[in-house]
């Protein structure tokens, strides 16, 4: 008889952030992700032991949700093998803690064998750059952590999952109920900008450092080519190291034509900042600054609670869309059915998920809990 294997919850269900999972297997121990939430519950649910005896810790990618905890899992002991992607690891506070880069190089074979009883194949997830899924194969059992994963991004190629028998699948539904109509596309976004700037002078749109912000650029560089287009210097240094691999974008971006935000005077025209809940004062600064000459902000995805982002979203001159870089309901639930899944745990969204398809093929447990399987 098969022993059971054990899935413990230190985050990320129920909740937009903190994403962090423990498998757990006699006493042995390994985790996937460690990121940050917000509010009280900031820190993932593992307590000493748990951190002490991880061996390994795979990372997905290098957003805060996922990886915003790694100092605090060192400082509480955490001595094992960090597993990821060279663009998540140099977004990490590391040093000389070890560590395997799996895309190093990348046309080497994707799986690695970690142990006798371990291997774990990996893909590209759609998501940003590093991004990636992992399939864990652990004493007889398998493991899927489709990470942020997203099929159609414009910058971002995606491995899609097919064909896969798991054990336990571990799935973004990061969207939740949200229909497709209500998800914006490349075209709606575009239609918008346009729109937009018959009324308004600048546009700005707040992004975190990896990602969308890349994708957006590019669309508007590939539909509206003479729309002038400033970024903080950070963000143009991030794309242009990111537009160099062609394995991890599809390289639609030409840097030369993004105007540094420090060196040139604006024009009519779209901005681009590091910075999607508007956190440091300069990026404030430069909202105020903008929306008294005549100009909007763009939200164009989730929002912090009680952060400035979410603090100025009832003002008239900001407007909020949700841009695809995650699964919904709908399209977990494609997954779902373009797989073998004996059981499957939506995470990365706080509301109740309502079953559209009135079968029971997933659970969404309560941080802290265990499933066994």
């Amino acid at each position: 008889m098969r022993s059971l294997m054990k899935l413990y919850i230190a985050g990320g269900i129920w909740e937009h952030g903190r994403n962090c999972f423990a498998l757990m297997e006699n006493d042995e121990l390994i985790l996937i992700d460690c990121g940050t939430g917000t509010g009280t519950h900031i820190y993932p649910l593992l307590n000493d032991a748990q951190i002490k005896h991880a061996k390994y810790l795979f990372i997905t990618h290098c957003h805060t949700d996922h990886i915003g905890a790694y100092s605090w899992l060192k400082e509480n002991g955490f001595n094992g093998t960090v597993i990821c992607t060279s663009f998540t690891w140099k977004e990490l506070s590391a040093n000389d803690e070890p560590h395997i880069l799996i895309d190093l190089p990348v046309e080497t074979d994707r799986t690695i064998n970690l142990t006798k009883d371990l291997t774990a194949a990996w893909g590209r997830s759609g998501h940003c750059a590093g991004s990636v899924w992992y399939f864990i194969q652990w004493h007889n059992k398998s493991i899927l952590f489709t990470g942020d994963y997203c099929e159609t991004s414009f910058s971002y190629p995606c491995d899609p999952l097919r064909g896969i028998h798991a054990d336990l699948a571990v799935v973004d539904c990061a969207y939740g109920n949200r229909p497709y109509e209500k998800i914006s596309t490349g075209f709606a976004f575009i239609d918008l900008i346009k729109k937009l700037r018959k009324k308004h002078l600048y546009i700005l749109l707040p992004v975190p450092l990896y990602g969308r912000g890349l994708e957006l650029c590019s669309l508007l560089q590939y539909l509206m080519k003479k729309v002038p287009v400033y970024a903080s210097r950070e963000l143009i240094n991030e794309w242009a190291e990111e537009n160099r691999s062609s394995f991890w974008t599809f390289q639609t971006m030409n840097i030369d034509k993004i105007h540094p935000l420090d060196t040139e005077e604006m024009k009519r025209g779209v901005i681009f900042i590091a910075d999607a809940q508007l956190k440091n004062y300069e990026s404030f600064s430069l909202l105020l600054k903008i929306m008294k000459n005549d100009g909007c902000i763009l939200m164009t995805g989730y929002i912090d609670p009680d952060t400035p982002a979410d603090l100025i979203q009832k003002e008239k001159q900001v407007m909020t869309i949700l841009y695809p870089i995650h699964l919904n309901i709908f399209s977990s639930h494609l997954l779902y059915l373009q797989n073998d899944f004996n059981q499957v745990v939506l995470f990365h969204c706080e509301e109740e998920i309502i079953n559209p398809e009135n079968e029971e093929w997933f659970c969404v447990p309560e941080p802290g809990s265990t499933i066994l399987f």
